[in-house]
């Protein structure tokens, strides 16, 4: 009788604890794939800031490539791509340049004074740097607050070069 007795408490024990290991070793794969996950997605966020503003920057660049409409520029001591457009027999320029930490896209009358103070923020970068590369390119580079930095040749599509 005793025999049958402790092979009920076996019978019973057993299960009991393979399914108490089975829960642990779930809850361990839960918790390893969760910490994973979330370092993949916060890398994957810090690599495509850089190359969203790159990406940005050259959209732009196509959707305002006319003859003489794209051309660099210097003012208070930065870079400036200068983006010209006409409405109403008035010329606007849509200036992007990074100031303070900060890709900033600014939209004023070509002949008005303004501050690159008063662009609107796209996003935040490290640094935002544009330069022509030759016949009808430009060279733009951007590092973003992590460190990483991507780059990309943009060509204009008109062909006619880059004023500067």
């Amino acid at each position: 009788m005793r025999r049958s007795r402790q092979d009920r408490m076996v019978n019973i024990l057993l299960p009991v604890g393979l399914l108490l290991m089975f829960a642990v070793s779930a809850l361990a794969v839960l918790l390893f794939a969760a910490r994973i996950y979330q370092s993949v997605a916060q890398n994957s966020s810090r690599n495509d800031s850089s190359r969203t503003a790159l990406s940005y920057v050259s959209e732009k660049l196509h959707s305002a490539d006319s003859v003489g409409a794209v051309y660099l520029d210097s003012v208070e001591g930065k870079t400036v791509l200068v983006l010209r457009q006409e409405h109403g027999g008035t010329e606007y320029d849509t200036l992007i340049y990074a100031y303070e930490n900060e890709l900033k896209e600014l939209f004023v009358r070509a002949d008005s004074s303004f501050s690159l103070a008063s662009g609107r923020t796209v996003m935040e970068v490290g640094t935002f740097e544009i330069e022509p590369a030759g016949e009808g390119l430009l060279r733009l580079s951007c590092t973003d607050v992590g460190g990483r930095t991507a780059r990309m040749l943009v060509a204009v599509r008109t062909g006619t070069g880059v004023a500067q």
